[in-house]
């Protein structure tokens, strides 16, 4: 019985071993990637979790502008009458008017944008900087406003009770509009820290899938190579038993005047036949390896020789045309 050449022994080894140590890295990276992923895919949700809060106190804060917007509407609406010394007041209040209501659209576009703040980023910048240049006319139209409303007021026009509530629900719609702009660069910080953390989770995950892909490409060359062991060994269980099968059978034609010829009975042993396929398979093998395992083909082809000479010493020793 023949052995498998020493040189596929030892790319058998050194599969197993570069297998082995490929697959303990493989693992801890594995184990890492997979510990990441987790880290990240919680802190995505955290983030997540936040700028839902931080959306929603902005909602409620909107609502509670409304609110002091028509509370000093009410309260401007109290403070007018008829006399003359007030229409310059009212003229200048009909301009802030203007501004507030220019104010309240572009709120109502911020609100959108905010809806497509991923995709719409710089024009929500636009729309935002565009309200600011409103919302600076619109204080030096109030500080206008003031000044027209004092003036109206030293005139008698304007009761003190009804510019007081005036006032009051001015400073009140500043600062509810204050609480807004901070809540919403809140929202904008909440959705950036949570893309952050969305890229976080899905680089850890690439590290994990490149983990296992490597665990998987090196178990399957430690197959492979232990395929092709298992392939030559097969070749040679079958050649031992055609040799034996081929003994056997031209003993018994030997002194028969009609004997055949070896080479006749090689043509009717089926172990013949079935070294042929096992050879074959083995062939296939190598053909794998080269094309897929490059650096253990070449471990294992210096015993190609080996293997040829065996094969043909094999046929030889049953058939040899020479004799």
């Amino acid at each position: 019985m023949k052995l498998v050449p020493a040189k596929i022994s030892r790319a058998i080894r050194r599969a197993l071993r570069l297998s082995a140590d490929a697959m303990k890295v493989a693992e801890e990276k594995k184990a890492n990637a997979t510990a990441s992923a987790e880290v990240a895919k919680e802190k995505a949700a955290e983030a997540a979790r936040q700028q839902a809060v931080a959306e929603k106190t902005l909602k409620e804060l909107e609502k509670g502008k409304e609110q002091l917007e028509k509370m000093r509407a009410d309260a401007a609406k109290a403070a007018e009458n008829e006399k003359e010394e007030q229409k310059a007041w009212k003229a200048e209040e009909d301009k802030l008017k203007g501004f507030v209501a220019e104010c309240g659209e572009l709120d109502k576009g911020i609100e959108e944008l905010q809806q497509k703040m991923r995709d719409l980023a710089n024009e929500l910048m636009q729309a935002k900087e565009k309200k600011t240049a409103k919302e600076l006319e619109r204080n030096e139209q109030e500080f206008v406003v003031q000044k027209a409303a004092a003036d109206a007021a030293a005139a008698g026009g304007i009761k003190r009770a009804a510019l007081e509530a005036q006032q009051k629900a001015a400073a009140a719609y500043e600062e509810a509009q204050e609480h807004c702009n901070q809540q919403e660069l809140k929202a904008e910080e909440a959705e950036k820290e949570r893309k952050v953390a969305q890229a976080d989770a899905d680089m850890a995950q690439a590290m994990h899938d490149d983990a296992v892909e490597e665990v998987q490409n090196r178990v399957a060359s430690k197959n492979m190579v232990v395929e092709l062991r298992d392939g030559v060994q097969a070749y040679y269980d079958e050649v031992t038993k055609m040799t034996k099968s081929m003994e056997a059978l031209i003993a018994e034609n030997e002194g028969k005047e009609e004997g055949k010829k070896p080479h006749e009975l090689m043509r009717e042993d089926p172990n013949v036949k079935n070294s042929m396929i096992e050879y074959n398979k083995m062939v296939g093998v190598f053909r794998r390896l080269f094309h897929e395992e490059r650096e253990f083909f070449d471990l294992a082809a210096e015993s190609n020789k080996e293997i040829s000479e065996n094969a043909q010493a094999a046929i030889l020793l049953q058939c040899d045309p020479a004799e």
